[in-house]
């Protein structure tokens, strides 16, 4: 991830206007990593779990598409439904296209 995507991901989560300027009001600490921590959902859980708000990114083997969300709520290995929304964005001038699932809602 670099600092580009960081400021887009920042933006998006504060529903700023996309531009050029740098304004990234956020933190980004890496908690998982799954070529480093493994991709089971129980090594998700045992590291995620209890942490709010997140965003999750994966990279598509053998692409240049690059997957995510955003949780605002914690993370918990309980049942529970959520309802999501897609949203995607491509900036013309980077050649990079971002596709965000963004957790909308959560019943428990």
């Amino acid at each position: 991830m670099t600092i580009q995507h960081a400021e887009l991901i920042s933006k998006w989560i504060d529903r700023l206007e996309i531009t050029d300027e740098l304004k990234n009001s956020y933190e980004f600490k890496l908690i998982l990593r799954g070529s480093r921590d493994g991709f089971t959902p129980e090594k998700f859980h045992e590291i995620c779990d209890n942490k709010s708000p997140t965003i999750t990114i994966i990279k598509v083997k053998d692409s240049d598409e690059i997957l995510g969300g955003y949780n605002p709520t914690i993370w918990k290995s309980r049942t529970y439904t959520m309802t999501y929304t897609r949203g995607s964005e491509y900036d013309k001038k980077k050649n990079f296209r971002l596709s965000l699932l963004l957790v909308i809602t959560a019943e428990f």
